[in-house]
């Protein structure tokens, strides 16, 4: 069992909040900073050792690629999951009367880059409806067809729901379908092997469970399909850089063809820390925490009257992530925030992400937020609004 107070004294974020919002983004613990300081202290004293910072681009792709059972070579920088998702949907060869599939529980990050493709190549976008906010493969192959090249889908959803990838890729696999996933709630929290889930493209920013701060990320693109995508934004290859002007078009190989230009140096230096602090910990550690945590939450609060779980509730769709709506989200919200515990409000509720930063006290004391702010706003008197109340 882990030392889970000897990790939460990483973030200071903790000795200041209940800080429940992991799902919008994940406070880089102290080596995380350190290194991004140690980046811009030696640029400021010794300028820049690109030799050296190519190497920790090296590391972040061996240590990625481990973390989701790929290959160095499938694996290379983003700048954020849109970016990839990008690169995916004008990677993939696709002509006018094609049609592409994504889903109703998607991020509009996930729904641009194809709609982007009909304005712009006459692609159909195809939405695979939810029922009861679960996704179903019977519901799938009705609007699979011979002209349908791709399906995009997060890993885990906005409201909490953890996808079965796996029937989804082999699905796409036997129908010669292109499977891109959406990782950045997932990736860092949760196990995800790329190999097992069939999964052909996966773009993950580092804001999130790979705790690097926002600009910096990783797509992976399995060596199978490699080829077969086109490139939109080209760049020479590093070693090719300070090369003579010439006609030939040269590409690097693997997933690295799709760089183009300089690479987010500190934001390297933060992922190869944030990466090497969570294989320190261990995903096998952190998800089962992080799952134990989100279910202490679901017990608690569907005891409360009021309270409507929108987040799955048995262990095997769960990511930890629990959303919930009550008679007036944005009061509660303000209320939880007054009490110095933070959420965030997304779409017809409130979002409540715990991360293995958190303590089982600090879920019971939103709990009881939470029940005593509706018994307020039940009876008609006003909150109380005091952030020593916890």
């Amino acid at each position: 069992m882990k030392d889970w107070s000897e990790i939460r004294s990483q973030f200071p974020i903790t000795s200041r909040m209940i800080y429940l919002d992991a799902a919008c983004i994940v406070p880089s613990p102290h080596c995380v900073v350190q290194a991004v300081s140690d980046f811009y202290r030696n640029l400021s004293e010794n300028g820049e050792d690109r030799t050296a910072l190519e190497g920790k681009i090296e590391s972040v792709r061996e240590k990625f690629a481990k973390l989701i059972n790929a290959t160095p070579d499938e694996v290379t920088l983003i700048k954020n999951t849109t970016e990839g998702l990008n690169i995916a949907a004008n990677g993939i060869p696709l002509n006018a009367g094609d049609n592409v599939i994504i889903t109703d529980l998607e991020h509009l990050n996930n729904v641009y880059p194809w709609l982007n493709l009909k304005e712009r190549k006459g692609v159909e976008v195809r939405i695979l409806k939810s029922r009861n906010g679960r996704l179903s493969l019977e519901d799938l192959k009705p609007i699979v067809d011979q002209r349908t090249r791709s399906l995009s889908i997060s890993s885990v959803t906005f409201t909490g729901l953890k996808i079965d990838l796996k029937p989804f890729g082999q699905f796409c696999k036997e129908h010669d379908m292109y499977f891109v996933v959406d990782g950045i709630q997932g990736v860092g929290r949760l196990a995800l092997d790329v190999r097992d889930c069939w999964v052909d493209i996966l773009a993950c920013g580092g804001h999130k469970g790979l705790m690097a701060g926002r600009g910096i990320g990783c797509l992976y693109v399995s060596k199978e399909i490699i080829d077969t995508l086109d490139v939109t934004f080209a760049g020479p290859p590093v070693d090719l850089r300070h090369e003579p002007v010439s006609t030939e078009f040269k590409q690097a190989e693997g997933a690295k063809k799709f760089d183009a230009g300089g690479a987010n140096y500190s934001g390297v230096c933060a992922l190869d820390a944030a990466l090497s602090f969570l294989e320190k910990i261990g995903i096998s550690n952190i998800e089962p925490y992080d799952l134990h945590l989100g279910q202490v939450l679901v017990d608690g609060l569907r005891e409360i009257r009021g309270i409507r779980i929108l987040s799955p509730i048995h262990p095997g769709e769960s990511s930890g992530i629990v959303s919930i709506t009550t008679q007036d989200n944005r009061q509660m919200a303000k209320i939880l925030e007054a009490n110095n515990i933070q959420v965030s409000c997304r779409g017809s509720g409130i979002r409540i992400s715990p991360h293995f930063y958190n303590t089982e006290e600090e879920i019971t004391t939103t709990i009881n937020t939470v029940r005593e702010s509706l018994e307020q706003m039940r009876s008609h008197q006003k909150p109380i609004w005091d952030s020593n109340s916890r």
